[in-house]
């Protein structure tokens, strides 16, 4: 409740912020994050696909299954993703189970792409823009997950000792990937965690179902930041162009989660396409963040005068 009339006195006083900054101060009590969280970026991946397989196009993109089922934890716990086998309850089918062949018989393919460290990246991402052959673009969004543990590939190459830290960055790592296919394959089968998606009408959308907004909406973990929270933001990501840095000094919106977003962390949302990958996938720095709440809710005497 405190989050829903905090979010409706920003929308009654967002019109007169341009010219009265200092109602932030006034209308609004600020909280700040301690200890200081790490912020990440993430992006709107692009990829080339087919709404059919053809040659080069060889890696299936798959909607939910038929037999997955999810139930809603209580309170404090995350939902239970599963499947029933035969009367047993059993978890839902690993990466490698389901790059094996384990639910061909259980979810559409949507679309086909060509390589599986894009498919993986897609995954890593949550939603992205499928380039078909002529040229149309589809946009994909997440639609489900079979509740297996993430782990990320720049973290296996890491502990394999494959590439160097200076290296662990999206090119390098897509480099790796498209030069050693048979072993990138079993490294990405380590991450058992799997997305499956839908078409979307509109842009990629954040868990709370709304579009996500470049420079303003964030995955965070529910426990630090519930869903709807505002923030106002003050730190430092790369510039465009991959030099020098930008200033980001504004307010930010909680509209999404993620399997990696744990704890004292936030996640960018900075657009789509290459401009926004060669951003996003270079943020890691601390951010200052207030959470900001509505002096009207918290019974402030300042608010009266």
């Amino acid at each position: 409740g405190q989050i829903k009339s905090s979010i409706e006195k920003m929308l009654e006083i967002l019109p007169q912020l341009d010219r009265r900054p200092e109602l932030l101060a006034q209308k609004f009590t600020w909280f700040e994050l301690m200890p200081t969280p790490i912020m990440s970026g993430y992006y709107t991946p692009e990829l080339e696909a087919s709404l059919t397989r053809r040659p080069g196009y060889d890696v299936p993109i798959y909607s939910k299954p038929r037999d997955l089922k999810i139930q809603q934890g209580s309170t404090g716990t995350g939902p239970r993703f599963y499947r029933v086998e035969k009367g047993k309850t059993l978890p839902y089918y690993s990466r490698r189970e389901i790059e094996a062949g384990a639910i061909k018989d259980q979810a559409k393919v949507i679309a086909w792409t060509r390589e599986p460290y894009d498919l993986f990246n897609l995954q890593v991402e949550g939603a992205g823009r499928l380039v078909l052959p002529d040229g149309t673009i589809r946009t994909v969004v997440y639609e489900a997950k079979n509740g297996r543990k993430f782990k990320g590939l720049g973290a296996i190459l890491r502990d394999r000792k494959l590439l160097p830290p200076e290296k662990l960055t999206l090119p390098h790592i897509r480099a790796f990937c498209k030069k050693n296919p048979a072993l990138a394959k079993e490294l990405m089968a380590e991450n058992e965690s799997y997305i499956f998606f839908r078409f979307g009408e509109v842009g990629a959308e954040g868990t709370i179902g709304r579009q996500l907004t470049p420079m303003v909406s964030l995955a965070t973990d529910p426990r630090l930041l519930p869903l709807g929270t505002m923030v106002v933001m003050n730190t430092d990501i790369p510039a465009d162009g991959g030099y020098g840095l930008r200033k980001v000094r504004g307010l930010g919106l909680a509209q999404d989660t993620g399997a990696a977003i744990k704890g004292a962390r936030l996640d960018y949302y900075v657009g789509e396409g290459e401009r926004a990958e060669s951003v996003g996938c270079r943020i890691w720095n601390e951010a200052k963040i207030y959470l900001l709440v509505s002096r009207d809710v918290m019974g402030d005497e300042r608010t009266k005068h």
